[in-house]
């Protein structure tokens, strides 16, 4: 229990930190071994609510309750992957450009708490505010990440903006070369996480589902 306990104080206390963009959590977590697994955790959590935020395409695509939890679960798994693969682009971005090569591992642990903030993610679900939540949260988490980048390097934030944003359109541009097939992995994950063989976006399900129902309403007055 007070290993625990000890535990939940030290996710606690990096959480805070890294809310608060503060650059002396960042090199705790480079000197403390435990971090890394904590930075993991936190960014699993952190896909887990973002998912949850964004359930609304879980819902127009009426995916059944037992397979709910599944879907958030390996769509939050997914995201830490996606992450993971931006660490590994920014990284590279670091070397090639400012010759300055740190290990993966460190960078990883950066870039993952700098996700703290998706920890609210949840809240996107919100009527009328979840537009501007969602918008928030990322900028929230970018200056989070840029925090953990120029810490980890020693750089100013400017030299960390260059290696994120270049990162992440090397990471985008890799993502669509076809012969990766990308979109057969999304599309078994979909198919296995949910049970249903077409993703729709929220837009489309409304109107695929008014379509349904005017169709009924047809059916019914005809007969």
């Amino acid at each position: 229990m007070e290993t625990l306990l000890t535990f939940l104080e030290l996710m606690g206390n990096l959480i805070r930190g890294v809310l608060r963009l503060d650059p002396a959590v960042y090199e705790a977590a480079l000197e403390t071994s435990i971090a890394g697994f904590l930075s993991l955790f936190i960014l699993f959590l952190a896909g887990m609510s973002d998912t949850i935020g964004n359930s609304v395409v879980l819902f127009a695509n009426r995916v059944p309750r037992r397979r709910f939890l599944l879907a958030i679960f390996v769509e939050a798994l997914t995201f830490v992957v996606g992450v993971l693969l931006w660490a590994g682009s920014i990284w590279l971005m670091a070397g090639l450009i400012f010759d300055a090569w740190q290990p993966y591992y460190y960078v990883v642990r950066v870039v993952a708490l700098g996700y703290a903030p998706l920890l609210f993610g949840f809240l996107i679900l919100l009527p009328y505010l979840g537009n501007i939540i969602f918008v928030i949260l990322r900028i929230w988490m970018l200056l989070a990440v840029l925090v953990g980048v120029s810490v980890d390097y020693g750089f100013g934030l400017l030299p960390a903006l260059v290696c994120t944003v270049l990162g992440w359109f090397l990471l985008t541009l890799l993502t669509r070369l076809p012969f990766l097939r990308l979109e057969r992995i999304d599309d078994f994950l979909w198919r296995f996480s949910t049970g249903r063989s077409l993703e729709l976006d929220a837009q489309e399900a409304v109107a695929l589902y008014i379509e349904e129902v005017r169709s009924q309403a047809s059916n019914e007055g005809g007969s």
